[in-house]
């Protein structure tokens, strides 16, 4: 045999360990790319205190010109937005 168990044994230790880093450096860095590091400029919070389900909502922040949405609010329920 051309190699002995412990060289066996530490080839494939090695092989495991950079299994592990590469499969830990590729989760921590997609967990990275998803969150948003800009700051929140306005939030607010939008009631519907109607029977009646409100579609289509639009909010304009006029410093800025952003606008921010929801496509609907249930009735009698609360909406959080937030512009950043």
């Amino acid at each position: 045999m051309w190699c002995n168990k412990s060289m066996l044994y530490k080839l494939s230790f090695s092989l495991v360990y950079l299994f592990y880093l590469f499969s830990v450096s590729g989760c921590t860095t997609y967990a990275n790319s998803l969150q948003d590091d800009s700051f929140l400029i306005s939030r607010g919070i939008i009631k519907n205190t109607s029977r009646y389900e409100i579609s289509d909502v639009n909010i304009l922040h006029l410093p800025t010109r952003a606008i921010a949405g929801v496509s609907a609010i249930l009735p009698h329920t609360a909406a959080e937005m937030g512009i950043r």
